[in-house]
């Protein structure tokens, strides 16, 4: 099962973290955005499973 996951921090750092502490097991996409802005027009593009 793939899942795709948008992560929205304005913090590379914690960007990073929580896509490290996705569990193993998912065979995740993950987007990774800057901002609430970036988040929206990615949100438009797409489809998400899960937002962070």
């Amino acid at each position: 099962m793939s899942i795709s996951v948008l992560i929205c921090d304005d913090s590379n750092i914690a960007r990073k973290q929580l896509k490290k502490a996705l569990p193993e097991q998912w065979k995740e996409s993950a987007l990774l955005v800057n901002n609430g802005e970036e988040a929206l027009e990615a949100l438009q593009m797409g489809n998400f499973d899960l937002l962070f």
